[in-house]
């Protein structure tokens, strides 16, 4: 397997509150660069959905520059698709169509420049949970949302996959349920994005899903979760890092090594300190699993 990490100056920095004005059309480059050379890792995974806040930053020129410093270095890339109100599962059919070529787009632009092992893309939006979670709808109506949500994730499926190649794709479960991401996965022969962090939210049996899933996993997106109290009301926190929380970390990797997972295995957590902490954790977990 190939460690990673994802771009967490991004992800859990100025980006992920949209104060973005700080960023230049380079910091994207070196981020890319910085992470590789100072962590160590054998993948960087770009969080493209910096392009739909900030497409100045994502240029052709700054593809072109992140592919030059790959054939300088042989950093492995992989993408994670823009996820940030865009809704591959959107009932409105302008707006799903919209989202799916956008991603389907982005694609091509990246493939054109550089080596990209994975793209990640989320097929369920937060209104899957508010639907769900609605007390406004009868049971019958939610049925029926939920099937047209699932159509029109397939949809998107369909046109992101005219650029992507089905075994480069790796679909995301998120912390709303496993189970229909990895379901259109193996309708559709895609690979899989496994979250774990987001298993442990689900509250569900970890390492007996990964084992369950191995064979079709591609990708690991990596991370911890505690209990935190928010407004009184405790909830669970992901993308810490790990050993902080509540993951198993002997247990999950012993899956994967057992099975001689051969893709990526991405610490994704928001900030350098965690990024730091989370590689240590992992490298010794590892040696000590295969010494």
């Amino acid at each position: 397997m190939r460690i990673g990490i994802d771009t967490v100056d991004q992800f859990g920095g100025s980006f992920n509150s949209y104060e973005v004005g700080a960023m230049t059309p380079t910091s994207l480059v070196d981020m890319v660069k910085s992470l590789h050379q100072d962590l160590g890792v054998d993948v960087v995974e770009i969080n493209a959905s910096v392009h739909s806040v900030r497409p100045d930053m994502v240029t052709e020129e700054t593809l072109k520059e992140i592919g030059r410093y790959q054939a300088k270095s042989d950093v492995g890339l992989t993408v994670h698709l823009p996820f940030r109100g865009i809704d591959l599962d959107n009932l409105v059919e302008p707006m799903r169509d919209a989202a799916a070529c956008y991603q389907r787009d982005l694609v091509r632009a990246f493939d054109a420049n550089m080596k990209v092992d994975h793209y990640v893309t989320h097929i369920q939006s937060n209104l899957l949970r508010a639907i769900r979670e609605s007390k406004g709808h009868t049971d019958e109506a939610k049925v029926r949302m939920l099937a047209r949500m699932e159509d029109q994730a397939r949809r998107s499926l369909e046109t992101i996959l005219e650029t992507c190649e089905p075994k480069r794709l790796a679909v995301e479960n998120l912390e709303m349920g496993y189970e229909l991401p990895f379901r259109l996965a193996e309708e559709f022969d895609t690979g899989l994005c496994c979250d774990v962090g987001h298993l442990v939210i689900e509250q569900v049996d970890v390492p007996g899903t990964i084992a369950a899933y191995l064979d079709r996993i591609i990708h690991f997106h990596y991370h911890d979760v505690i209990e935190v109290e928010d407004e009184g009301e405790k909830k669970l926190k992901d993308h810490v890092a790990l050993g902080m929380g509540m993951l198993d970390i002997p247990a999950t990797l012993k899956v994967m090594v057992d099975g001689n997972f051969g893709g990526v295995l991405l610490v994704e957590v928001v900030s350098r300190e965690y990024a730091d902490t989370s590689l240590t954790v992992l490298r010794k977990q590892l040696q000590q699993l295969t010494a």
